[in-house]
């Protein structure tokens, strides 16, 4: 039996998606109830719809997270019921969850099974009806489904899409992003969650590669859209044209032992160039004692306004990723795209060219 929390989840998801259909004009729900949950087939609700003098049942599933790997089993599942409960009679699958990623969704949509999550989002594929409302996540949502992708555990989608076609294992994704096996075992469980990532052997041989480079690289914009930006300090740095700056950072960087990578617009342009002109050099940082001190090298100062230097600190203690072009450390391709995305100005149109030119899927 399940436990009383899991049943009171239920019961709330439950009514809130009856509350919805009770907002929808011309449809009247029917709740039949829960079943017993006796044997291997049982589900979580029964209900009938009515819409335009047409009744259909939905079979219902209630469930905390939905991701595509799961979807698979939940349609086996209901469909079992259908078959040894109602004797294949008529009705319409329906998932109703506190939280549905967004490839859940498209997957659900395109096997007619209809679904509800707590977002307000809303697809009944019955007869007499088609509704589909679709509402971005809310916080709540977005935090457990894009967390894959924040802080070092992002690293490790990054040595995934460094390997390319190749396939990794624990230990080699662990060692090249210097962290801990469970965690990157933790975050590829979840990769493979979102049906991203393909694997092959098991236990401690187990290895994985990227197989759906683009759905993997639309979740990470998405959710870098949604992302606050990160904490930046702003410098002018005078008498200096951005290719001067960077070339003096580098410099500045060797003598006082920084491990920086440029990023932004000056890093894209080397990938993909695409503006005539760049405005402001931004570095990425490894926390250093020196970092705000040896500035004082290139006579830089802090400013609010008129800068032409950005500072953002790394979340991480290296930046294994970055790459050597024309004498200066340059964020990867990848984490530059990513980057340009949140940087103002014309830095959403130079990512889209960069992932078009640079990034362009195997």
């Amino acid at each position: 039996m399940p436990q009383p929390d899991a049943l009171t989840f239920e019961r709330e998801v439950l009514d809130s998606f009856q509350a919805a259909l009770s907002t929808l004009p011309g449809v009247e729900f029917h709740a039949l109830g829960f079943d017993d949950r006796a044997g291997r087939a049982s589900i979580d609700g029964l209900g009938e719809i009515t819409v335009q003098d047409q009744t259909t049942m939905l079979i219902i599933e209630a469930k905390m997270q939905v991701f595509p790997a799961d979807i698979r089993n939940i349609i086996w599942k209901m469909q079992d019921y259908r078959r040894t409960h109602l004797d294949n009679r008529p009705a319409v699958l329906m998932i109703a969850s506190n939280t549905i990623s967004p490839g859940a969704r498209k997957e659900l949509q395109d096997a007619k099974v209809g679904y509800y999550d707590m977002s307000g989002s809303l697809f009944l594929p019955v007869p007499g009806a088609y509704v589909l409302i679709d509402r971005p996540m809310t916080q709540k949502q977005e935090k457990i489904v894009g967390s894959v992708f924040d802080g070092r555990r992002g690293q490790v989608v990054e040595a995934l899409w460094e390997a390319q076609r190749d396939w990794r294992g624990v230990k080699a994704i662990a060692e090249r992003v210097e962290m801990s096996a469970s965690m990157v075992s933790e975050t590829l469980q979840e990769l493979e969650r979102h049906d991203w990532v393909e694997s092959r052997g098991n236990g401690p041989s187990k290895e994985r590669r990227l197989s759906d480079w683009t759905g993997l690289l639309d979740a990470w914009t998405e959710h870098e859209k949604r992302r606050p930006a990160a904490r930046t300090t702003t410098f002018y740095v005078p008498k200096m044209k951005p290719a001067q700056l960077i070339e003096a950072y580098d410099a500045l960087a060797q003598r006082h032992g920084l491990t920086y990578e440029a990023t932004g617009e000056i890093a894209g342009n080397l990938y993909a160039p695409h503006v005539t002109q760049v405005g402001v050099v931004r570095v990425r940082l490894v926390p250093h004692k020196a970092a705000l001190t040896s500035l004082a090298d290139l006579d830089a100062r802090e400013v609010g306004d008129g800068y032409n230097l950005v500072l953002l600190t790394a979340g991480t203690k290296s930046l294994p990723f970055r790459e050597r072009h024309d004498g200066i450390w340059c964020a990867s391709p990848l984490r530059t795209y990513l980057d340009l995305l949140k940087s103002g100005g014309r830095g959403k149109d130079h990512a889209r060219f960069l992932r078009e030119q640079k990034l362009q899927l195997p």
